[in-house]
């Protein structure tokens, strides 16, 4: 997470940032924003670092070094349709019950 505060982009793996990958993004009001880091250590001490972040960022399902969507579910399928719609009515419901 200090690497996203830093870089103050998802993207910074890439040469050249994306102004829609800025990290403002995640604190914006919708759906949740999940990250998961995986660090793994190699034969001779070796590391790779696995990244994935749940959904979409921007209306993007693809970011360079960030693992990409599992299953092959995107906003294009079916299933996502209904499911996103379902998240949306449950997400409503619980934000109309929060004391503000």
């Amino acid at each position: 997470m200090r690497r996203l505060d830093d870089e103050g982009r998802i993207d910074f793996d890439s040469p050249d940032p994306d102004p829609d990958l800025h990290i403002d993004y995640v604190w914006t009001k919708g759906p949740g924003r999940m990250f998961g880091v995986l660090v793994c250590a190699g034969p001779g001490g070796t590391r790779t670092v696995l990244k994935a972040f749940s959904g979409q960022m921007t209306n993007k399902w693809h970011v360079p070094g960030w693992a990409g969507p599992v299953a092959g579910v995107t906003n294009a399928t079916p299933l996502y349709q209904a499911y996103r719609s379902l998240t949306a009515l449950s997400s409503a419901s619980f934000g109309a019950a929060m004391p503000e």
